[in-house]
């Protein structure tokens, strides 16, 4: 549905983000820039949801979903990884990788938005 390609979008963005910060990022820093999701995990997101349909979203997510604790354990382990690598994005405890999540070009257009969104340039922010 649309809601869901809004939300796979939002997620790409965020990789996009993170590699393109990784990228801007002297090497001399010392610092690694990672994208984690560990995947499904019950968060209680789906809590308000009411009548049959909410009772079956919500016994499904308990069943089949990562509890909290899990998912944190994911980005836990990314964070404490000894080599992580560079603008990676971890997904489910592995190392991803995709042509869009590659793109230079994509990662660039996702930064300059965000500078848009929040006004805030770091080309000022640089100069200052």
């Amino acid at each position: 549905g649309n809601w869901y390609r809004c939300y796979a979008r939002s997620k790409l963005c965020n990789v996009l983000f993170a590699a393109e910060l990784q990228r801007r990022l002297p090497r001399s820093a010392g610092i690694d820039v990672l994208a984690v999701s560990p995947g499904r995990v019950n968060t209680g997101i789906f809590r308000k949801l009411r009548g049959p349909i909410g009772s079956a979203v919500k016994c499904l997510a308990q069943r089949f979903f990562l509890t909290a604790q899990e998912g944190a354990e994911a980005v836990l382990h990314a964070a404490t990884c000894a080599d992580p690598g560079r603008g990676l994005y971890w997904h489910r405890g592995r190392v991803q990788s995709s042509r869009a999540i590659d793109s230079d070009i994509l990662a660039k257009r996702v930064w300059a938005a965000s500078e848009r969104a929040v006004g805030f340039s770091t080309q000022t922010f640089l100069k200052e």
